[in-house]
């Protein structure tokens, strides 16, 4: 069953953009409520590790707005609740908190 599994992962994989040059993952860190500042970029943790960047925060409704950098979603806006964080990572050099941080 796992072979299975892998192959189609494998195949999935060339259906879908992605970058086989990407940062490492040593070079993120795990998402946690202190990432959710406007303006920090990270990425999902997806196999291909699709890029993002908080364009905004609703403390009224506990979600942040997350454009997609990459791929076919290019210039997509997710909502992701602040409970959510932790499905993406971040750079490890962010940017100060400013007045739309968490």
């Amino acid at each position: 069953m796992v072979q299975q599994n892998v192959y189609w992962v494998t195949k999935m994989k060339s259906w879908f953009q992605s970058d086989p040059d990407r940062v490492p993952d040593t070079e993120f860190e795990p998402g946690e409520l202190h990432h959710l500042c406007v303006g920090n970029e990270g990425r999902l943790l997806d196999f291909r590790r699709t890029p993002v960047r908080i364009e905004k925060l609703s403390h009224e409704t506990g979600l942040a707005t997350l454009q997609i950098l990459a791929f076919e979603d290019r210039g997509a806006l997710w909502d992701l609740p602040f409970e959510e964080v932790a499905m993406y990572q971040f750079n490890v050099l962010l940017a100060e908190p400013g007045n739309q941080a968490f």
